[in-house]
């Protein structure tokens, strides 16, 4: 069987991604059963997206649309996690998403309650296959405290070892730290013992104006002393005196826990403090509630990559009072023995947890992969049945950090990348039996040599023909089926083209950041900064978005310096739009400026060409419905209707692959 996981912990610093092949080692009632590790991944969050879980996670007031989006958004991002993963690898049987916390309900000494995001149902139509999901919650309503949830795995992973000998201890330093302790003469005790590095990486966040999110290599900390004062001051919240099992969550150990125990503090001093806070906070526990301490202590997640703080843990905890063998770990290892996973053992989560989706034809495996690439001489085989995930305001297949596609026009190396990530795509549909390859991509224009040089590449490879234009006019062939009509792409940035009754091809904006791309996201999102920057010197009136502002980067002057740290100005002003555009659907009248002033320019684009009345409205901003209202409103004061797009641009690719007869032949370049 084989299981694909996502995880993202409190720090909120990534999905975590695992796929493993789980077979039975013997043929017993309770089998043993042998894991083998697959795949493991970590793909980053959206900046933007993190910065709203992160704010909702620590307290803000947010509404039902907020709450709504953050599910829907974040079950995008694991969606397409997970997808990405089965690309490299194969179908998989079972997905298991854990889910990103945004609340854990503690009172009276116990889990109550708790809220994660990510909706499955986005992760089960992208994977094909069955979700389990809502562990936490099932946990708790079976009566357990939603957290940690490692001690199954340890159990299974550890358990011979304990059995050999004395308790074994595992750590994971994720923005909640927590202990399992597996002892042979107990029940295993597992329990989460206060902070890891979400204090740590709040602090930094905040003096930073969110340009730096941790203390990268424990610098910042080991350059700071320990304020003796500060830190008998957090040695006494009353968390940390509660008894084993027990569950936490940033909604306790927040900056407010800081602010009160250690303000003033020079960063570098406070860092330090809760560095020796969250090592001793540690130790403390495990004396505290293991009734033998561990003859060994394995430690995981990303706070093992801080010296400072495997340091003092080291000095405060069970290697210095008892441990002979403490390890780290960048992952837990690929398990290729037998572990054995007896049922009867398991906790009640395991038989509890809640399927999201019930099992899928495993043909749809194939169906998606076809979906994903369009190369085929049968366009209605081609032609996608289901967007799939993506971010709002960023073009399919966009992923921070990286170019959102392997564009021609690098000169490094577009070509050998354009190249590999189709192959790539091909593998994944199992098959090559087909007569055409239709390609839409990045850089065609500006780089006629390198998609030549493309084309050769991959009739080698197929000895098929191929059929190369932009990504762009890629979309208007799906969204008019290589007819007339004007296709307004209005996502980061924004550009239209048109094609009439006669042929001709028209272009309007698409000119960048700085000098066009009017009414798309990051003009949108500049718009709504901007207006945050005079209200706060007096310039402006006040706006709601200074609020959000704050929340995003901490002090308002820090603006222009979180813009440019990411070295992607417009990605970065544009990953505001979403917030201007729900305070716009709230009332602020700001905001609302801004929306109808956007909508009115993209109008203006879409009117500029002549011959057509009809526009087809894509990319990420069109998802959003208020401002999609407003848009066509405006669309309709200048005299344009709005239809459905036919298909998307993988459907544009499979059409211009078999049909030269469209009157955007002209920008099609074939070999």
């Amino acid at each position: 069987m084989r299981i694909l996981s996502l995880q993202s912990g409190t720090s909120a610093d990534g999905i975590d991604v695992a796929v493993v092949d789980i077979e039975q080692a013997d043929g017993s009632q309770t089998p043993a059963l042998r894991l083998t590790t697959v795949l493991t991944t970590s793909v980053d969050w959206d900046e933007h997206l993190r910065h709203r879980i992160l704010a909702a996670a620590g307290g803000a007031a947010i509404g039902a649309q907020e709450l709504c989006e953050l599910d829907a958004l974040t079950g995008q991002a694991f969606a397409a996690a997970a997808e990405a993963a089965i690309r490299e690898t194969t179908a998989v049987d079972l997905v298991v998403s854990h889910g990103q916390t945004l609340h854990h309900w503690v009172d009276a000494g116990g889990a109550r309650g708790t809220l994660q995001t990510g909706e499955a149902s986005w992760i089960a139509e992208a994977c094909c296959a069955p979700v389990l999901s809502n562990l936490r919650a099932a946990d708790i309503a079976a009566g357990g405290d939603g957290a940690p949830l490692m001690g199954i795995f340890d159990r299974a992973w550890l358990g011979e070892s304990v059995r050999a000998g004395r308790p074994v201890a595992t750590l994971n330093l994720g923005g909640i730290a927590n202990l399992s302790v597996l002892d042979a003469e107990r029940p295993d005790l597992a329990w989460d013992t206060g902070p890891g590095n979400a204090l740590i990486d709040a602090v930094v966040a905040r003096a930073t104006g969110g340009a730096v999110g941790y203390d990268d290599g424990g610098r910042i900390g080991a350059a700071g002393r320990v304020d003796e004062g500060a830190l008998r001051a957090l040695l006494e919240h009353p968390y940390l005196g509660l008894a084993a099992p027990k569950s936490t969550g940033r909604e306790t150990f927040g900056l407010p826990v800081v602010d009160r125990a250690a303000e003033g503090l020079e960063l570098a001093d406070l860092v330090a403090t809760l560095v020796r806070f969250t090592a001793r906070s540690i130790a403390d526990g495990l004396r505290a509630n293991a009734s033998t301490l561990p003859s060994r202590l394995i430690a995981s997640g990303g706070g093992v990559h801080n010296p400072a703080l495997m340091g003092d843990f080291g000095r405060a905890g069970p290697a210095a009072r008892g441990a002979r063998d403490v390890r780290r770990l960048r992952r837990r290892p690929g398990l290729q023995g037998v572990a054995p996973l007896r049922p009867a053992r398991l906790p009640h989560l395991a038989r509890r947890a809640v399927r999201a989706s019930g099992d899928r034809d495993r043909r749809c495996a194939p169906r998606r992969a076809a979906d994903l690439w369009a190369a085929s001489g049968h366009p209605a085989e081609a032609a996608p049945r289901h967007p799939g995930p993506h971010r709002l305001g960023e073009p399919r297949g966009a992923r921070r950090g990286r170019p959102m596609t392997a564009g021609l026009a690098d000169e490094g190396n577009g070509v050998e990348l354009s190249h590999r990530s189709i192959l790539r795509a091909i593998a994944g549909l199992g098959r090559t039996d087909f007569d055409n390859i239709g390609i839409g991509a990045a850089g065609v224009a500006a780089a006629p040599a390198a998609t030549h040089e493309l084309i050769a590449l991959l009739r080698a490879d197929f000895g098929v023909p191929v059929a190369v234009l932009t990504d762009a006019l890629a979309a208007h062939a799906g969204a008019f089926a290589g007819g007339p009509g004007t296709v307004l792409i209005a996502g980061t940035g924004a550009v239209v083209f048109a094609i009439d009754a006669a042929g001709t091809i028209s272009q309007v904006d698409g000119a960048g950041t700085w000098l066009g791309d009017e009414g798309g996201g990051s003009w949108i999102g500049q718009a709504g900064l901007r207006a945050v920057m005079r209200a706060a010197d007096g310039r402006g009136p006040r706006t709601a978005l200074s609020g959000d502002a704050a929340a995003l980067v901490g002090d308002i002057a820090t603006l222009p310096r979180w813009v440019s740290a990411t070295g992607a100005p417009a990605r970065t002003l544009g990953s505001f739009a979403p917030t201007v555009i729900a305070r716009a659907a709230l009332g602020d009248e700001v905001a609302l400026g801004i929306v109808d002033e956007a909508s009115r320019l993209l109008a203006l684009a879409c009117a500029a060409p002549r011959g057509t009345t009809t526009v087809c409205i894509t990319g990420g901003l069109s998802s959003q419905p208020f401002f999609r209202s407003r848009l066509e409103a405006a669309l309709e004061s200048e005299g344009l209707g709005t239809v459905p797009p036919l298909g998307d641009a993988l459907a544009g690719a499979a059409l211009i692959a078999v049909d030269e007869s469209l009157p955007l032949e002209m920008r099609v370049t074939r070999g």
